[in-house]
Order: C-alpha cells, then structure tokens, then sequence
C-alpha cells in the first residue's frame, strides 16, 4: 500500500552541525509550539501512542528519510546526517546493529555501542550567541550517544551524565522501551529543559507526566575531580577519538606520540 506523501510543515529550522535526530525534533517542536511526538508524526517517523522509538537514531529506511525531508524542508543528506548511519563507516560497532526495526524488542537494540542515554555539554547546549541559538538552543550532538565520547574538547569539560536537579539519567526509557524524546506528549519545554519525569510525582490514570523541567545549559561551578594534567590528558585522548570518527581521518592523531585508538569490531 502507498503512503500518502507528507505535506510540508509551515516552518523548519536548519539541522545544526552534529545534530542528532532527537535534538532536530525538541528544537523544531519548541519553535512550532507543538509537542515532539506530534511533530514526529506529521514528518513521517514511526511512533507508538507512549514514544516515539529509538532505534530510528541509528538510521532511517530510505520511505522514512524521504517522508522526514519532504515535510521538515530538508535535504537527504541532511536527514542522513541526524542520525547515526554515517558514523558505520568510521565506527564499526555500529554496523552490527540492527536498524529500521521498531517493533522489535528494546534487549536487541541496545548494547555497548549506543548509549541509549545522551550525555551533554551544559555549554554546548547554551548555543554559540546566534539569533536561532538563543531563541532554540545548541544542539544536542549526535555523538554524546556513542560511549567513546565523554568529553567536550570545544569547552575543555566532561560531558554530563545526569540532570542537575532530578539527578536521573537522560535515558528516554518508557516502561520496557526507549524513547527518542522522552514524554513526548509534553509541549512548551525549552530544547534545553530536562524531561525527565520530576521525582516524586506519581501520575494519575490516563493524566500526563510532568517532567522535571530543569535547565541542563545553565552554568555549572563545580570543582573538577581530575586535576589539570589528568583533564589534559583526557581531552587529548578524546581529540584523537574524535578524528578517527571523521571520514578520511582515520590514521590521524593529534599526538604522534599518543597511541591511535582502535575501535573493535
């Protein structure tokens, strides 16, 4: 059976350099004032009545990616790049995982080389000062998904790994599933607000979740427990991590000296 095509949305927002796919639909849900799992829809992406599924991270069936396109004003290849099919050819672990796959079980979609859980950068996610930025956030990086990346070399910091304030991981977990937004029926949140569901609150039947609303971008004072030698070394590490995910940078190093990471397959 053929699937109507999509009608475009009235307006979009260009995909941000390294932008996942689940950062792209909190930006562009939060500028439309609707909520991401009806945003989801109306682009064609496969959603359950509670989620909106996980695995479409890790790539898109060429009917999705079309549909995603057409009513978000994008090109393919910038669908492509919001998610996580690129990175195969640099990244092997990724080629061993299924995609595409919905409604199978969450058990076969997640091992140790996705992150169901997204770790942050409070800097990253404040935006770069542009117009688009300020009003809709930085983004949320695609890579923050991978377990090599811990580190932001851009802000010389750890990534994070939980919220602030509710202290529960970014995980997007919904019952035995993983979600892509997590509560997605939510509107109104900033890109940069935790939707963790707040502790302590028990929903009533058939009421909506309400999400611990926190701002993950804001300003961090902790003291570092690394001290600067160590954080140097561990920014290092991650710079040549970082260049041999990139395409045809795959025997560079920042440091001859430092060894060259290899992924295993």
């Amino acid at each position: 059976m053929i699937q109507p095509a999509l009608r475009p949305l009235a307006r979009s927002l260009d995909p941000l350099p390294g932008e996942s796919l689940a950062g792209f639909l909190l930006r562009l849900s939060y500028r439309m004032g609707s909520t991401p799992h009806r945003l989801a829809t109306l682009c064609g992406l496969t959603c359950r009545s509670d989620s909106i599924p996980q695995e479409q991270l890790r790539g898109l069936n060429p009917v999705a990616a079309e549909q995603l396109a057409r009513a978000a004003h994008l090109t393919m290849s910038e669908v492509r790049a919001l998610t996580l099919q690129d990175l195969t050819r640099t990244y092997p672990p990724l080629v061993r995982l299924r995609t595409d796959k919905a409604d199978i079980g969450s058990k076969s979609h997640i091992n140790w080389a996705t992150n169901p859980d997204s770790r942050y950068c409070p800097h990253c996610l404040r935006g770069n000062g542009s117009p688009a930025q300020q009003a809709f956030g930085g983004a949320w990086q695609l890579r923050w998904h991978l377990p090599i990346t811990f580190a932001c070399t851009q802000h010389s910091c750890l990534l994070e790994s939980t919220c602030p304030q509710c202290a529960q991981p970014l995980s997007g977990r919904v019952i035995r599933r993983y979600s892509l937004v997590q509560i997605p029926h939510v509107s109104g949140l900033h890109p940069g607000q935790c939707r963790n569901r707040a502790p302590g609150h028990i929903p009533k039947p058939r009421a909506r979740a309400v999400p611990c609303g926190a701002r993950l971008d804001a300003p961090r004072h902790a003291a570092s427990a690394l001290s600067p030698l160590d954080m140097q070394r561990v920014l290092d590490l991650q710079h040549n991590l970082n260049l041999r995910l990139e395409p045809g940078q795959t025997h560079r190093t920042a440091d001859k000296e430092a060894p060259t990471p290899t992924f295993p397959t």
